[in-house]
């Protein structure tokens, strides 16, 4: 007899009192509940933590930690996965400034129990401002070969959509903290790499919010940097060698040349369907 899985929700948050409420919230109004929702404080410096606890006194479902000082993102992601219940079945990711769809985990769930060899499930994304206002969406590949023939031309998952089974992170490892920025991308190609299937869903499951407040929007070079490193590990293998990869390995070198400014121009139009 099959056991109904233990789904858990991760949620790092660092400075994000405006929006956190709402992802949480977002989590507690699935059709299919989760098992847990453990939200990661790295010390911040607004009112997170105070929203995060008042709403955990409400919803046992949730699970607050802070860390004791700012430890940066790969840490706090990691953290947030050294927390999982140790019977948990699935990790679902979504970011403190995002929002997920009330089907979302009823629907990845269903993607998973279609395909038991699949590592990793995303979707397609809905781009929202600082009000919640839909101002776009981004569309990804959606099958495993699509994806696997792009993945080093950009990255073909948005993090907080993903959700994946804690067997694939027990196999593949957890974040690489060496790794400033983009620790998503090394890990999904790291599960490419050892064999599993990966999957989007052609529909939004997930809004990413679009703030100035964001990593990618402060931190733009280093995010190019640090993608061209990944590159680096990856693109010179039989596995994931192609002259197209090579190209953009050798763009986003020339990319790390280019103005601040028209890198974010550049980002704000990627794979967005107004």
């Amino acid at each position: 007899m099959n056991k109904t899985p233990f789904v858990s929700v991760v949620i790092p948050c660092y400075n994000n009192e405006q929006f956190v409420g709402a992802a949480i919230e977002s989590m507690l109004d699935q059709t299919r509940t989760p098992n847990e929702i453990i939200v990661c404080d790295d010390a911040s410096t607004d009112n997170s933590w105070q929203v995060i606890t008042d709403l955990a006194q409400k919803h046992p479902v949730i699970k607050p930690i802070q860390n004791e000082t700012n430890q940066g993102i790969p840490k706090t992601r990691n953290n947030l996965i050294a927390h999982l219940d140790e019977g948990s079945d699935y990790m679902v990711i979504l970011d403190a400034d995002d929002v997920a769809d009330k089907q979302r985990i009823e629907k990845q769930l269903a993607f998973f129990k279609s395909d038991k060899n699949l590592g990793l499930v995303g979707s397609d994304i809905s781009i929202i401002n600082e009000l919640g206002v839909v101002v776009g969406t981004r569309v990804y590949p959606h099958a495993h070969n699509e994806i696997v023939d792009s993945i080093l031309h950009f990255n073909p998952f948005a993090q907080s959509s993903v959700m994946t089974p804690t067997r694939t992170l027990s196999k593949v490892g957890d974040y690489d903290e060496k790794l400033a920025r983009v620790q998503d991308y090394d890990l999904w190609i790291r599960i490419v790499r050892q064999g599993y299937q990966v999957a989007n869903i052609g529909q939004s499951l997930t809004s990413f919010r679009r703030h100035k407040g964001q990593g990618k929007e402060t931190m733009a070079k280093k995010s190019v940097y640090y993608s061209w490193v990944v590159r680096s590990r990856y693109l010179f293998t039989l596995q994931f060698f192609s002259i197209k990869g090579l190209l953009f390995w050798l763009g986003y070198g020339v990319a790390l040349l280019v103005p601040k400014d028209l890198l974010l121009d550049v980002y704000s139009k990627l794979f967005v369907k107004k």
